[in-house]
């Protein structure tokens, strides 16, 4: 998986996605079960803004990505947008391999 940072929200891609702003305490609380919840937009592009605010979040992104990959789904179900620091995106398992930044 690719692991676009960016700072405009425009370079999302047009498709079927759904759009969480993890700054807003009502998307927040949609991610009470994230495994869940993601789960159940499996076949979207989940846009995950902010996603810096919610640190425990990536080990359950790489759980889902693992799951995708064992099924055959290659790339481009969740994009992270926001100011993700590099130790985030470089836990053990490094599911997230090299980030860069869409200008």
């Amino acid at each position: 998986m690719t692991c676009h940072i960016c700072e405009d929200d425009r370079e999302a891609p047009s498709r079927p996605s759904v759009y969480l702003d993890l700054e807003s305490p009502l998307d927040r609380r949609k991610l009470t079960d994230p495994t869940r919840y993601l789960d159940e937009h499996e076949d979207k592009l989940v846009v995950l803004d902010e996603v810096h605010r919610v640190p425990e979040l990536f080990q359950t992104l790489h759980r889902l990505i693992d799951k995708g990959r064992r099924r055959g789904h290659k790339t481009g179900r969740f994009l992270l947008l926001g100011s993700a620091s590099m130790d985030l995106l470089r836990q053990p398992g490094g599911k997230f391999g090299r980030p860069y930044c869409v200008p």
